[in-house]
């Protein structure tokens, strides 16, 4: 179980959102946010019991989410896997700072009753398997949304890589200077990078990718297309060769009815 949550990936999107994404910057307010500083994702991965991932979703819905609604959260993510290891489950809460992250910790126990932080409490034992906090931080010089594709896409795709030691600034001058040039000139629907920063390895690398099709998996991916395959694999190995330890994709699926969308929250509460 240990090793299938080190596996997870996220904000995330991530971005990134992939775009992450991750996942500040998946609609129009957060991309322009993502565009002038960085961001914070608060990244809470788990797996949720065998068989119990319908439940586990209503409960989220009716009894989770309003207490993330009451403590003041104005901007958080939920996406299951939709390829990837299955049962998994990330939930990305976007800040501004860290001050503001501390605010909303406060907020959650003093704002929610005892008794709605009690059955809170007995439903992630219920649902949840054991799981982790991760910190990311967002690279907005790296990370580039498509101004004709501001609105929010109900898939990511999101790569994770791990960079090799001291190789990191090779890596982004990779993305800023090879890559997200040809990106834009493709006319893709864009980026969101992050970059872990507490609760996980050294050196790693979130790339979330906004999918608004699953038959968009038919085609090469927008900068291969472009310049063709084959100039797009000496590309890679070119700015990833030696950089790159390892890398791991998955797709995911935004969970609308679980998010807090910005712009979006007050109607659903």
């Amino acid at each position: 179980m240990t090793h299938a949550f080190r596996r997870l990936s996220i904000c995330l999107i991530c971005a990134a959102l992939l775009t992450l994404l991750c996942v500040a910057g998946l609609d129009r307010g957060s991309a322009q946010t993502a565009n002038t500083k960085p961001r914070i994702f608060q990244i809470n991965e788990y797996t949720i019991k065998a068989g119990m991932m319908p439940e586990y979703l209503e409960w989220s819905q009716k009894e989770a989410r309003p207490l993330y609604l009451k403590a003041g959260v104005k901007e958080s993510y939920v996406f299951t896997t939709l390829y990837g290891e299955a049962g998994q489950v990330a939930r990305i809460e976007v800040h501004d700072s860290f001050a503001a992250l501390k605010e909303r910790n406060a907020a959650f126990n003093k704002d929610n009753s005892p008794e709605a932080l009690a059955a809170w409490r007995r439903g992630i034992s219920r649902y949840l398997e054991p799981g982790r906090t991760i910190i990311s931080e967002t690279r907005p010089e790296l990370s580039w949304r498509n101004p004709k594709r501001q609105d929010l896409a109900p898939y990511v795709v999101l790569l994770r890589r791990w960079i090799a030691p001291f190789r990191e600034p090779d890596y982004e001058n990779y993305l800023k200077n090879e890559y997200l040039p040809l990106l834009k000139k493709a006319d893709g629907a864009g980026i969101i990078v992050s970059r872990v920063r507490f609760g996980g390895e050294a050196g790693v690398y979130n790339v979330a990718a906004p999918i608004y099709d699953l038959a968009e998996f038919d085609s090469p991916v927008p900068v291969a297309k472009s310049i063709g395959q084959e100039a797009f694999r000496k590309l890679q190995q070119k700015g990833l060769a030696g950089v790159v330890v390892r890398s791991e994709t998955r797709v995911l699926q935004l969970r609308l009815e679980l998010s807090i969308i910005p712009g979006q929250s007050a109607a659903a509460k």
